[in-house]
C-alpha cells in the first residue's frame, strides 16, 4: 500500500503539468521540486540540486547523442537514402511483395545512421510510399511496413534511446549497442515473414529479376553509407574506441563521403545539419538535467526497495518479472513518449535489477523493444503522425493497418525474454 502510494504521488505530480502543456523537460523538473517540498522527499537544497543537473548534463558519454543525432542528419542530407534503396531493391530482386522488403532491409542499414524511429520514418517514409505506390500496392500496407520497420532504429545501434537508457542505468553504452544487434535483425526477419505471407495472400507484386551487375554496382555506389555501421559497430566490438568516439568518428566520415563520394553534401547542408541536431540536442540534455533530480528524488523516497519487494513476493522469477515490466512499458507506450517512460521507470527500477535477477542490458533491450509499440500506438504513437505528414494518409487508416504487424514484434519480445542468450552473446564474447 505504502509503494502504492508514493506511486500514485509521483504520477500525479508529474501528469499535472504534462496536461497544462508544460514541456516535458520544466514538467520533470516541477514534479522533483514538489515531492522535496512534501514529507515523504528529501530535504530541498538548492546548490545541491544545481550541482546535480550540471553534472548530469556535462558526462563524457552523453557526447554521444550530439554526434550521433548529427551523423545521421548529415547522411540524410545527402544521396546515402537513396544508394540504399537501390541496393536494397537489387537484393530483393523478384521476391513477390519485393519491394516491402526493400523497407525493411532499408530501415535495418539506416537505422545505423540515425538511430531514431522518427527519423527513420522521416527520412524515408516519402521515398519508400511514392516507390510502392506506384507499384500497386496498397496505403494501408505501405504506411503499416514503413512505421513496422521503422521501429527497428531504436534497437540496432546507434540507438539515441539505448544512450538515455545506459546514462540512466549507469550501463556501458558500448555494451547496449552490441546487445541490440540480435534483437534488431530478429525484428526485421519477423516482419518480412509476415510480408511474405500477406504478399502471396494478396497477390502483391515482384520486382526485377536478379542482376549479379546490377547488384554488384549499387553496392558499390551504397558500400560509402552502409561501412557506416560497420565503423561503429567494428570499432566497438574490437575495442579500438568506445561509442562515444565511434560517434564522433561517424561524423567525419558522413562529411567525408557526403562532400567527397556523393558530392551532393554542401556547407549549408552541413550547417542545416547542425543546427537541427543542436535543436535536438538541447531538449535532450535539458530533460537529461531535471531527470537527474527527479531520479535523486525516486531513491531518497525509497520507492525501488519497495518497488523490488513487491515484485519478489510475487514469486515469479526473471522471466516472469520481464514478462510484467515489458507488458507495462507497452501500456504506458499508450499515452506517452518513450524517453518520457524512460524518466519514469528507469530510475525506479536500475538499482535493484540485479536484485531481482536480471541482467541490466538484457533488461534494457526489453524494455526498448515493448517501448517502440507504444511509437506505433494511437493515440500519442509519433511514428503514426510522422507517417500521416509525409504519405497524406489518416491515422485512423495507418493505426487499423498496423494490427497485423504488432504480431512480429510482440513474437520478437517474448523470444528475446525467454532466450536471454541471444540478447547476451555478442556483448559477453566479443565486447572490448
Amino acid at each position: 500500500m505504502e509503494l502504492l502510494s508514493l506511486v500514485l504521488v509521483f504520477i500525479v505530480v508529474l501528469f499535472v503539468p504534462l496536461l497544462l502543456g508544460v514541456p516535458v523537460a520544466y514538467a520533470i523538473g516541477i514534479s522533483a521540486l514538489v515531492i522535496m517540498l512534501l514529507p515523504i522527499g528529501p530535504s530541498l537544497t538548492l546548490r545541491p540540486v544545481a550541482i546535480r543537473m550540471l553534472r548530469s548534463s556535462t558526462s563524457f558519454i552523453l557526447l554521444a547523442i550530439p554526434f550521433y543525432l548529427f551523423a545521421g542528419r548529415l547522411l540524410s542530407a545527402s544521396s546515402a537514402t537513396e544508394a540504399i534503396f537501390e541496393f536494397s531493391k537489387a537484393v530483393t530482386g523478384p521476391i513477390q511483395g519485393g519491394l516491402a522488403h526493400v523497407n525493411v532491409i532499408a530501415s535495418i542499414i539506416f537505422s545505423g545512421m540515425s538511430g531514431s524511429a522518427v527519423a527513420d520514418a522521416a527520412g524515408l517514409g516519402k521515398i519508400e510510399y511514392e516507390m510502392m505506390k506506384n507499384s500497386g500496392y496498397d496505403d494501408g500496407f505501405i504506411v503499416s511496413v514503413i512505421g513496422s520497420s521503422a521501429v527497428i532504429g531504436p534497437i540496432i545501434p546507434p540507438s539515441i534511446l539505448l544512450i538515455v537508457y545506459g546514462v540512466l542505468a549507469g550501463q556501458s553504452i558500448g555494451r547496449l549497442f552490441l546487445a541490440g544487434i540480435v534483437p534488431g535483425l530478429l525484428m526485421g526477419v519477423s516482419i518480412m515473414v509476415l510480408i511474405v505471407y500477406l504478399s502471396k495472400r494478396r497477390n502483391y507484386p515482384s520486382g526485377e529479376d536478379w542482376n549479379v551487375a546490377r547488384i554488384g554496382r549499387t553496392a558499390l555506389y551504397a558500400g560509402p553509407a552502409i561501412f557506416t555501421i560497420i565503423l561503429i559497430i567494428g570499432g566497438i566490438l574490437t575495442g579500438t574506441f568506445t561509442a562515444t568516439e565511434a560517434g564522433a568518428i561517424a561524423v567525419i566520415w558522413s562529411i567525408a563521403i557526403g562532400m567527397l563520394f556523393y558530392r551532393d553534401l554542401s556547407l549549408a547542408g552541413i550547417w542545416e545539419a547542425a543546427r537541427e541536431s543542436l535543436h535536438d540536442v538541447t531538449a535532450i540534455m535539458l530533460i537529461l538535467a531535471t531527470t537527474e533530480i527527479y531520479s535523486f528524488t525516486v531513491l531518497r523516497t525509497g520507492i525501488p526497495g519497495l518497488l523490488v519487494d513487491a515484485l519478489v513476493g510475487l514469486n515469479l522469477g526473471p522471466t516472469g518479472i520481464l514478462m510484467i515490466i515489458a507488458a507495462s512499458m507497452v501500456i504506458l507506450g499508450i499515452g506517452l513518449y518513450p524517453l518520457t517512460i524512460l524518466i519514469l521507470i528507469v530510475p525506479i527500477l536500475a538499482p535493484e535489477m540485479h536484485t531481482l535477477g536480471l541482467d541490466p542490458v538484457h533488461a534494457g533491450i526489453v524494455i526498448m523493444l515493448a517501448l517502440m509499440l507504444g511509437l506505433l500506438t494511437p493515440p500519442v504513437g509519433p511514428v503514426l503522425f510522422v507517417l500521416s505528414k509525409v504519405t497524406d494518409t489518416s491515422v485512423e487508416l495507418i493505426s487499423r493497418s498496423m494490427l497485423p504487424f504488432y504480431i512480429p514484434l510482440i513474437i520478437t519480445i517474448l523470444i528475446i525474454i525467454l532466450f536471454p542468450e541471444l540478447t547476451m552473446y555478442i556483448p559477453n564474447h566479443y565486447f572490448g
